[in-house]
C-alpha cells in the first residue's frame, strides 16, 4: 500500500549567541542584557516558554565572551545572568539597575504572586529613564576605570585607581564613625516586655 511521504518541518536556523552578542554590543555599547533578554531578542522565544536548555546554552555563551564583556549575577527567579560592557559607565550602571530591580523588571517574586499582590512589570525604557549615571570619582566610575586598566595592562593607572579607592574608603569610614558617635548619644528605648492588659475586667 502506497504511503505518502511525510513532509519535514523546516527548523529555524540556529542563532549563535556569542556572535549575536558581539554584534549587539558593537552597535549598542551602552546596553546591558539579562539571560531572558538575550533569548527573547536573539531567538524570538516567548518569556514563559523558555526552556532550560535554552537558558543553559545562553549562559555558557555569555560567560565564554572575552573582555570588555563581563557578567553579573542578578537577583530574582530563574538564575538570571546579566552581561554588560565593562568599559562603558552607562552599561555598568544599567546592569546593576537590572540586577537590583529584577523582580520588578522581568519576574515577580514568588511570595508576591502567592499573596495576590501582582504588580505590572517594568519595561527597559522605564529603567533607562530612572537611571542615574555615576559621577566622576564615585565607586562605580572607579570600578569601570579599573576594568579598563586591567584589560589594557596599564599598571600605573591601576595603582592610581587603587590609591583613589583607599582615600574614598577612608573618607567613608570616617563618616560612618561620626554617625555611630551621634547614634550612641541618642536615648535608648527601654528593653523588656510591654505591659499586658487585663482582659477579664
Amino acid at each position: 500500500m502506497f504511503k505518502p511521504r511525510e513532509r519535514r518541518v523546516k527548523r529555524k536556523p540556529r542563532v549563535k549567541i556569542g556572535e549575536w552578542l558581539r554584534d549587539h554590543f558593537t552597535l549598542h555599547p551602552d546596553s546591558a542584557l539579562t539571560t531572558t533578554d538575550v533569548i527573547l531578542r536573539a531567538q524570538g522565544a516567548e518569556r514563559f516558554a523558555i526552556t532550560k536548555s535554552q537558558r543553559v546554552s545562553t549562559i555558557r555563551a555569555m560567560k565564554a565572551l572575552p573582555p570588555p564583556l563581563r557578567t553579573l549575577n542578578g537577583a530574582g527567579n530563574c538564575g538570571q545572568l546579566i552581561i554588560y560592557n565593562s568599559h562603558n559607565l552607562r552599561s555598568y550602571a544599567l546592569a546593576w539597575s537590572k540586577a537590583n530591580y529584577m523582580e520588578r523588571y522581568q519576574y515577580q517574586n514568588c511570595r508576591r504572586l502567592l499573596s495576590g499582590n501582582v504588580q505590572p512589570l517594568w519595561d527597559e525604557a522605564k529603567l533607562i529613564a530612572g537611571l542615574e549615571i555615576p559621577v566622576q570619582d564615585s565607586g562605580d566610575y572607579l570600578e569601570v576605570q579599573k576594568f579598563i586598566a586591567l584589560d589594557k595592562g596599564d599598571k600605573r593607572l591601576l595603582h592610581k585607581i587603587e590609591a583613589q579607592e583607599k582615600v574614598r574608603a577612608t573618607a567613608l569610614s570616617e563618616v560612618a564613625a561620626e554617625f555611630r558617635k551621634r547614634q550612641a548619644k541618642l536615648p535608648r528605648p527601654r528593653r523588656g516586655r510591654p505591659p499586658t492588659r487585663n482582659l477579664f475586667k
